[in-house]
């Protein structure tokens, strides 16, 4: 594939040729490798791979490696890339029957056209993995084109990461407490912690800006376990203050809930300021519970 990618590039710069490299990833497949064992998922990309061929020429290059499909064509781009991409989703949509089981297939496909894009091969691979990624934020089952956007999105995006693992250090990540009051007399029973990034450049942050960075990344996990032991820090400080219990909720989010070492951090931190353990209340989402509901 690399070759045959190569000799498009020079083709392209050369006699001024279009070309379009498509770039697959299965959805959700490590699922049945994890439910129907890796013979199973054998199976499957092997009918994949038949059908992924029945959609292609003979000029055409399919290959897979590091998990994902590559498709290189060659013709009328992008309208021939736009054309193979809506096959490939159709084809298969059609169940294929695995081992008693009859699987749905859907894929998530990136799209780089050449030369529009570029003409260096590790460049191309690079738009089309992020046009990819792009598809499977948008729900996946798609095909999106590669923009200039997306590589501005992405630079930001490792930039965030980066300064997020230092911001801790650098005590600029900061909690806001959130008072809730009981009705209707209005009395103040707690708070809800809230989680702020006070940036150096950018100012105070709300977690929908760094939020799906820090989970992704897994910086979420050490950021989590330090908002715990901050809140029940304030919570048992509130608490001597108002010389009655009040709770605190805080926010667990479904990477730290899934940390082995979550119920240690509580504990450690709940024994350490001597805090009621009533007084803490532990939130997840809604989307956690979808991610698995038993």
């Amino acid at each position: 594939f690399n070759e045959r990618l190569g000799v498009t590039v020079d083709q392209c710069r050369r006699d001024g040729h279009q070309a379009a490299l498509l770039y697959l990833d299965l959805d959700h497949f490590k699922r049945v490798n994890d439910t129907l064992g890796h013979d199973a998922g054998d199976l499957l990309l092997r009918e994949v791979a038949g059908r992924l061929l029945a959609c292609v020429r003979s000029a055409d290059t399919v290959a897979r490696s590091g998990g994902e499909a590559k498709f290189l064509a060659g013709g009328e781009v992008p309208m021939v890339a736009a054309e193979v991409a809506r096959r490939i989703l159709t084809v298969l949509r059609t169940p294929v029957r695995i081992a008693g089981h009859d699987l749905v297939v859907t894929t998530s496909i990136g799209i780089t056209l050449l030369p529009d894009d570029g003409v260096e091969p590790q460049l191309l691979l690079k738009n089309a993995d992020l046009a990819m990624y792009r598809a499977k934020e948008q729900g996946r089952n798609n095909y999106q084109y590669f923009s200039e956007e997306l590589n501005v999105r992405a630079v930001k995006r490792l930039r965030t990461e980066n300064e997020l693992r230092l911001a801790l250090e650098r005590h600029e990540v900061v909690l806001h407490f959130q008072p809730i009051c009981g009705l209707p007399a209005g009395q103040l029973v707690g708070f809800e912690c809230l989680l702020r990034w006070q940036h150096p450049e950018l100012g105070l942050l709300g977690p929908g800006e760094f939020i799906d960075v820090a989970e992704e990344s897994g910086v979420i996990t050490h950021i989590g376990r330090w908002v715990i032991g901050e809140a029940c820090r304030a919570a048992r400080a509130l608490t001597d203050r108002a010389g009655r219990p009040l709770a605190i909720g805080v926010n667990i989010s479904p990477r730290q809930f899934r940390d082995p070492r979550l119920v240690q951090t509580v504990l450690d931190h709940l024994a350490r300021t001597g805090l009621d353990p009533k007084c803490l209340e532990l939130e997840i989402t809604e989307t956690m519970l979808m991610h698995d509901v038993e």
